[in-house]
């Protein structure tokens, strides 16, 4: 939850989420053992609205966060079980947006539609797996540029290497005529593959 200036009522006082955390919550924490974190819930009204829970977490000494549910009878571990799950949902959909371009389909049907979200979908799908391999712990953003900066310089040397090769094959007719002509295709192979091998 952001700390705006949205007030809740607990025990017929109107407290921000801040002082919901400092006069109440942070008095009643308890350990979480299946997190390994220190939480509480507070059962508070909104305007116009049912009773909803917070909860509140300690990460570390002056770092908290909270939690809103819907369903107050709910305990907090199971809370926390949700809000992971979704959590992993919202940073899927945030790297398809951002990294993989899944709102630029300029398609207009919806087989379109379809194919370009599953090109998305297999994309992310392969960088979770190169992430896995390399065992690697963290969000996708650093390798995806990685990565990409790899294939640029991929690109760049493939496109350096076939300029050279041209140059030497127009110029094919400064070597002397007795040159032998595997020689000159296994100087050109040389030129090709050596720098893209070496990357």
């Amino acid at each position: 939850m952001k700390r705006s200036r949205e007030r809740y009522l607990y025990k017929g006082r109107q407290l921000t989420l801040s002082q919901l955390w400092h006069e109440v919550a942070r008095h009643e924490l308890r350990c979480i053992d299946s997190w390994q974190v220190r939480a509480t819930k507070i059962t508070v009204s909104l305007p116009r609205s049912q009773d909803v829970a917070i909860v509140f977490v300690r990460w570390s000494k002056k770092q908290w966060r909270a939690f809103l549910c819907t369903e107050p009878e709910m305990e907090i571990p199971e809370i926390l079980d949700y809000y992971s799950r979704r959590w992993a949902i919202e940073v899927y959909f945030r790297d398809c947006k951002q990294l993989l371009g899944l709102e630029k389909c300029q398609g207009q049907t919806l087989d379109a539609l379809v194919a370009w979200t599953s090109i998305v979908m297999i994309r992310y799908l392969i960088l979770v797996h190169i992430l896995a391999k390399r065992q690697i712990r963290g969000p996708l953003e650093p390798l995806f540029k990685d990565l990409a900066y790899e294939h640029l310089q991929i690109a760049f040397i493939k496109s350096s290497c076939d300029r050279l090769k041209n140059i030497v094959m127009l110029s094919s007719q400064l070597f002397s005529s007795d040159t032998d002509i595997d020689h000159f295709f296994y100087l050109l192979n040389i030129l090709e593959n050596t720098p893209i091998n070496s990357n």
